[in-house]
């Protein structure tokens, strides 16, 4: 399998450090001591609490094993939600929590006025190599969006999903382009990680 990419990795740390820095702004307009490590718990003293919420299923392989397999000092991004969390620690080493505070939503950019209309068509689960795959279903959706474009091309991003030959931890990275002979020869199609963040006409 090959390694996640260094664009992917910059990707996940700007997305944490951006929810991290907008949630901790959020909580300074309160009274409330804010911290960013467990060693920064003062038992009974009401604090707020900002990092990463990560699910440990114990018979799921984990980046958290194979670091402390490497006693590696690399920095290594860990996959989760960054939430802050109102509460205090017991007397028990445990973190009683009294409210959950997310990020919401990044900052919207304004739509460009257009005089025009565009279209975007999301198309998901589509199994294309699978056994209970219909190509009558496929085609139908194929000459449905074709019949709305004419002559115009059709851009593609293609993103890896469940059931597709590539790494099943987020990012996904990119499905080998030999697997689309056809498409691949054209430049209006891209193979693309998955989760994908793309514009239209400087629409995010």
């Amino acid at each position: 399998m090959k390694n996640f990419d260094r664009k992917s990795k910059k990707s996940e740390i700007s997305i944490s450090s951006s929810c991290s820095d907008q949630i901790i702004i959020s909580c300074s307009s309160t009274s409330i001591n804010v911290v960013c490590t467990v060693l920064g718990l003062e038992e009974r003293k009401e604090c707020i609490v900002v990092g990463t919420l990560y699910k440990h299923t114990k018979l799921k392989p984990t980046i958290l094993s194979e670091h402390s397999k490497e006693r590696s000092v690399t920095p290594i991004i860990i996959p989760g939600n960054v939430v802050a969390l109102h509460g205090k620690e017991t007397s028990g080493v445990d973190f009683l929590v009294e409210d959950i505070l997310d990020a919401g939503l990044p900052p919207q950019l304004d739509l460009p006025k257009s005089g025009e209309d565009k279209y975007v068509v999301l198309v998901s689960g589509l199994n294309v190599a699978s056994s209970s795959s219909n190509p009558l279903q496929l085609q139908l959706l194929v000459d449905h969006i074709t019949s709305h474009l004419g002559d115009e091309g059709i851009h593609i991003d293609n993103m890896s999903g469940y059931n597709d030959p590539a790494n099943f931890a987020l990012p996904q990275q990119t499905l080998n382009r030999c697997l689309f002979l056809g498409s691949s020869a054209y430049n209006t199609f891209r193979s693309c990680i998955n989760p994908h963040l793309f514009d239209v006409d400087n629409v995010r």
